[in-house]
C-alpha cells in the first residue's frame, strides 16, 4: 500500500480509537473506492481517506473533506490503493470525505 501526504506505519502502535466510515465510490469513476477512518493519537484524530482503484488505468483524485477544504491531489496508480491523510490532530473524530476521480493523463 502507497501514503500519500503521511507515512502511516506507526499508526498500530499509538492506536487509541479507531472511527470508520463505510465504503463509498468516488464521483466520476465506478471503480474508485473511497473508506474514510479517524485515527486517535494522543493529540487529536488523525483523518485518513483511503482510495482504492479498481481501474486498469491510474486514477486522478480530489479529496477534501467538510473538516479540511482544502483540495488535496493524489494520483492512484491502476490496481493499486493510496491514504491520504486529510488532517492530523483534529479535535474532530468524524468527517465526510469528498472525493473527485477522473482517469489521469
Amino acid at each position: 500500500m502507497k501514503t500519500h501526504h503521511a507515512v502511516l506505519a506507526a499508526a498500530g502502535a499509538a492506536l487509541l480509537a479507531v472511527v470508520i466510515a463505510p465504503a463509498a465510490l468516488a464521483k466520476d469513476s465506478p471503480c474508485v473506492g473511497v473508506s474514510s477512518q479517524a485515527l486517535y493519537r494522543a493529540y487529536g484524530y488523525d483523518h485518513i481517506v483511503h482510495l482504492v482503484n479498481r481501474c486498469d488505468d491510474a486514477a486522478a483524485c480530489d479529496v477534501f473533506t467538510d473538516v479540511n477544504p482544502e483540495v488535496i491531489h493524489a494520483t492512484v496508480p491502476a490496481r493499486d490503493e493510496v491514504d491520504v491523510l486529510t488532517f492530523r490532530g483534529s479535535p474532530a473524530r468524524t468527517f465526510t470525505p469528498h472525493v473527485t476521480c477522473r482517469a489521469a493523463h
